[in-house]
């Protein structure tokens, strides 16, 4: 593990299921001082609307005032570290000016979100010393970026090892975005005619959201608001159906090359899974008695995958992709 003992950094991040605190933990762990922010003004429901949109410009006052606001607590500290995840938010204007004020520190960007979901997000590269991505697209594209999968944190290895009654055949735990309601639906319909249980967990932030996408996105013209939760599951809580499943369905967004949290949390874990992500071939973890890929429009189930056994890796495997060695990689000052 890299030693961080003494470092100071400042650590700008999207909340996010409480990876944050994990992340956060971590670098503690390995001896570092930290400081965290959100990287959102606040968390409240039309903050987010705004921002998932893609109009940030109608709560720019409320950015500026909130980034005044670090920039002031900040002033008389001298961070080794200015490390950001995501840049959802921050623009060239706050970039200048925490770059003017930390001029000694080493600036480190995590992207965990593709440059085109974001766009713009290219044009700011250049305000960092080191800057990482999960997309290998995105790392193919622009030669300042390194690629850096994302990780499992702590609770799904510790998990790995526990004896857990299976109760579903397999599980979807997410966001449903984009085609994730139609997809999972068509796997439910599948999996009855194989006499194959799904537990699914669909989220969203507010009954608002659902009955807009009702209206607008043709993919939900059938749906539910029954089929939906409007409260998220913790980590524990999340665990808890991961362990009780035999199989895990990840869905990516359309178009998205880098690998899901929830795939390699099942890494992790030790769990088989589901994707629609075919790039997954492309990873040294890959196993085909493991990993089932579909066609996310022409979804078929084999029933062969569900009586195979899991094959597990060698142990360095798991370890690659700890959040331990997430961070190992990212403030290591030896560039691979």
């Amino acid at each position: 593990m890299v030693d961080l003992t003494g470092k100071k950094i400042l650590y700008i991040g999207v909340k996010t299921f409480n990876y944050e605190k994990e992340i956060k933990s971590a670098l503690e762990n390995m001896g570092a001082e930290v400081d965290y922010y959100d990287e959102r003004p606040a968390n409240d429901f039309w903050t987010k609307v705004f921002l998932r949109l893609k109009l940030k410009r109608l709560i720019q006052s409320k950015i500026a005032t909130y980034y005044s606001n670090i920039l002031s607590k900040s002033k008389n500290i001298k961070y080794d570290y200015v490390f950001i995840i995501k840049l959802e938010t921050i623009d060239k204007k706050i970039l200048s000016q925490l770059k003017n004020q930390q001029n000694n520190a080493t600036f480190i960007l995590y992207l965990w979100d593709s440059i085109k979901n974001y766009k713009g997000k290219e044009k700011l590269l250049h305000y960092f010393d080191r800057a990482y991505s999960f997309d290998r697209n995105d790392t193919d594209t622009y030669n300042t970026l390194t690629f850096q999968p994302l990780f499992y944190i702590p609770l799904y290895e510790d998990a790995s090892n526990k004896n857990v009654e299976i109760k579903y055949d397999m599980c979807f735990l997410g966001t449903g975005h984009s085609d994730r309601y139609k997809i999972v639906k068509d796997i439910e319909k599948i999996a009855k005619t194989m006499n194959l249980s799904l537990y699914s967990f669909l989220y969203l932030q507010s009954k608002v959201i659902f009955w807009i996408k009702k209206l607008f996105d043709s993919k939900m013209k059938n749906a539910q608001i029954s089929d939906f939760s409007f409260t998220s599951l913790n980590q524990n809580e999340l665990l808890e159906k991961i362990l009780q499943s035999n199989v895990i369905i990840d869905i990516e967004h359309q178009g998205q090359v880098g690998l899901t949290m929830r795939t390699i949390e099942s890494l992790g874990c030790k769990k088989k899974l589901i994707t629609t992500n075919k790039n997954i071939v492309e990873y040294d973890f890959y196993h085909e008695n493991n990993i089932y890929i579909i066609d996310r429009n022409n979804i078929k189930l084999n029933e062969d995958f569900f009586k195979v056994s899991y094959i597990e890796l060698e142990q360095n495997m798991y370890e690659k992709y700890a959040l331990r060695s997430w961070i190992t990689n990212i403030f290591s000052e030896i560039q691979k």
